[in-house]
Parts: structure tokens; sequence; C-alpha cells
């Protein structure tokens, strides 16, 4: 078998499995797990399309939005939403969750730095999207899923505070 025909066969696959994520999702009252991250990087000089590029080299699928980027969505250092995968598919950077699940990621290191206050307004902003359109079953950082210290002590600190707002 042809590495092409390989290639279109995994194209059809990855369709079906994003099918039946949206329907399952549909079925299952609609409700969604919320995982949130940190980039670890610097909070001022990490650009979305640097994520991007770095999921794309990485090996990550394209979403149906044609972006690399792992996060449902990406928030830079000023505040600026990046949606990268639409809300209807599930988010690509916690593996060790296997169920629908939506990555929101905020730009920075938060061991070491606080989040900017037009961070925490997207953020809550987008929180509150995901609850009116579905409704968040839970809210929880990449590290209740996987040894890490994402998504950084200052926004884990933040959403344990804030998350009660947002569960329904």
């Amino acid at each position: 078998m042809s590495v092409e025909i390989l290639k279109k066969q995994i194209a059809i696959i990855t369709k079906l499995i994003k099918l039946y994520q949206m329907l399952l999702r549909e079925i299952l009252n609609k409700k969604v797990d919320v995982i949130i991250h940190h980039t670890a990087t610097d909070r001022d000089r990490t650009s979305f399309e640097a994520i991007n590029r770095g999921h794309k080299n990485r090996g990550y699928s394209q979403s149906s939005l044609g972006f690399y980027c792992a996060y449902n969505c990406l928030i830079t250092g000023d505040g600026e939403e990046h949606w990268a995968r639409s809300l209807d598919e599930s988010g690509h950077a916690t593996s060790a969750y296997k169920g629908f699940h939506i990555d929101i990621c905020l730009c920075g290191n938060f061991m070491r730095e606080r989040m900017s206050n037009k961070q925490i307004e997207s953020l809550t902003k987008v929180l509150d999207r995901i609850k009116k359109k579905s409704g968040i079953k839970s809210l929880r950082g990449h590290r209740n899923y996987y040894p890490t210290l994402c998504p950084g002590q200052n926004l884990y600190n933040w959403m344990l505070e804030n998350k009660g707002r947002f569960l329904n």
C-alpha cells in the first residue's frame, strides 16, 4: 500500500473520529471538560504564530480552522484570543485525557509571572462563552492529568478561586 493511500485513509479516519466526538457530545448533555494550560514561555514575547509553528513541527493535526495549534484557544499577553480549534472540536494538548475536552492556554510562565489583566478578562469571556454554549462540567489544569507544573501556580490558583463561577 502506498504512502499516499495511507495518508488519505488516516485523513478519513481522523474526520470520522471528529464527527463521532461531536455526536457524542450532543448525546451526553453537551457539558464539556475545560483544561487550562500555560506556554511556560515569556508572557509578552510569545506569539500565536510561534506556538502554531511549533505544534506543526511537533506533528499535531490540522484543525477544522486550518491551524496546528493544539489548543482550542490561545490567549496572548495582550489579552488577544486566538482560536485554533472550534468549540465543537476536542483539544489536542492533553493527550492523557481521552474524552472530549476544550484546551485553553495563556501565554506566559505562571510559575514566575502573573497573568495580565487583559488575559484574565479574555479568559473570563472565553469561559463564559463556553458555559453559555454548552455548559462546563469541570475546570482543571493540565497538571490534573499529567505530572507537570502546567498551568503554573499563579494561573492554577486563579482557576481554583474562580471556577465556581463557571461550572454549571
